[in-house]
């Protein structure tokens, strides 16, 4: 739809884009994603959407070369979610596109020449692209030229709903590994510590029993026993002074 004031009518972004020659190789672009893919049409009828206020950065044909693609992503990368005209695009101000990531807008200050007289102007940009025309208005919106395109930052993956349960699990694994790894590390560390005091207990025990006085042990059964008498050894010279000693006894009796 348009809207006008009475004297002057506007279109909706859409419309505007098509009321300028120098536009084409951009709406080529938007034209080709709305063909192939749902997101691209959602796109498409978002720029004829009168209930939004939106600001369009638009590559002009010079930007944007027809042998040069854009994504769908980087398309609706030129697109933000409110209408910021060239007075509100302050140095350090950022903007939000409709994918979700911000546009940078900065200031460089230039020095120009005018019949012996030099004027400092300022050039704006939009993430490093130089704003060459501005205020282009529509019914739900604002249109500004940029030098050449925008390129949006690579989409960020979505994690799987069950993936945040795996990572946890796996977390929980690998600390219980390394709480085992440590626990077997400092159990064999101190190994050889305890055997060794075993070992000198050991000695300590053998020695002990080296030096103590052996205990003697009665028995009963074998004290009540009486011990075989034994013999005398035979001397043959304690019998012969034996058999001298009676015969001199003998002859004093006679």
């Amino acid at each position: 739809g348009y809207v006008g004031d009475g004297f002057t009518c506007s279109g909706n972004l859409l419309q505007v884009l098509f009321t300028f020659p120098t536009f084409t190789n951009f709406l080529s672009e938007i034209f080709t994603y709305s063909n192939t893919s749902r997101k691209g049409q959602e796109f498409m009828k978002y720029l004829t959407n009168l209930s939004i206020k939106a600001t369009l950065f638009v590559p002009n044909n010079d930007g944007l070369r027809k042998n040069e693609t854009l994504s769908g992503r980087d398309i609706e990368y030129h697109l933000t979610k409110n209408t910021s005209y060239y007075e509100d695009l302050v140095n350090g101000t950022t903007l939000q596109s409709k994918i979700g990531e911000s546009l940078l807008i900065t200031h460089q200050e230039e020095n120009q020449e005018q019949i012996s007289l030099t004027k400092k102007m300022t050039t704006k940009y939009v993430n490093g692209k130089a704003i060459r025309e501005w205020d282009i208005i529509a019914s739900n919106g604002v249109i500004h030229v940029i030098e050449a395109s925008l390129k949006a930052p690579p989409e960020t993956s979505a994690l799987h709903p069950g993936a945040g349960t795996g990572i946890f699990f796996a977390i929980i694994l690998v600390i219980g590994i390394i709480a085992l790894v440590g626990y077997s590390y400092f159990r064999f560390k101190n190994r050889p510590i305890q055997f060794q005091l075993f070992r000198e207990k050991d000695d300590i025990d053998v020695t002990t029993l080296d030096k103590a006085p052996s205990a003697n042990i009665s028995n009963p059964n074998y004290e009540s026993s009486s011990a075989p008498q034994l013999d005398p050894p035979y001397d043959p010279f304690l019998v012969s002074d034996e058999q001298q000693l009676v015969s001199s006894d003998s002859h004093n009796d006679f």
